[in-house]
């Protein structure tokens, strides 16, 4: 990683474990994230735990350590985000402002 990338510890990049550039938040699970190249828009990569890179087995790109790469995150199933805004609604002292949550966005 270079200077330039980060500062305080912190990977400007956004990759979640500063020392694994090129490495998704919890790299032991398969599963779709954002990343974007440079000014490019963000593209959903797969990541791979048996060959640990970007891509399907087939088609796999090598670990991204190019500074170009920022990692957005993972992307979401819909039952994530049911349980993250029913979460969030259980939080929520109004029954009404509750229910509204879940109805907008649940």
């Amino acid at each position: 990683m270079t200077e330039q990338t980060m500062i305080h510890g912190l990977d400007l990049n956004g990759w979640p474990d500063p020392d694994r550039p090129g490495y998704p938040e919890d790299p032991e699970k398969d599963g779709n994230h954002l990343l974007q190249c440079d000014d490019d828009a963000p593209e959903i990569w797969p990541w791979n735990v048996a060959t640990q890179e970007w891509g399907t087995p087939e088609t796999g790109q090598p670990v991204v350590s190019n500074p170009a790469w920022r990692y957005i995150g993972p992307v979401k199933t819909p039952a994530e985000i049911r349980r993250m805004v029913n979460t969030i609604a259980d939080l929520v002292s109004d029954p009404g402002e509750a229910a509204l949550i879940r109805q907008l966005y649940g």
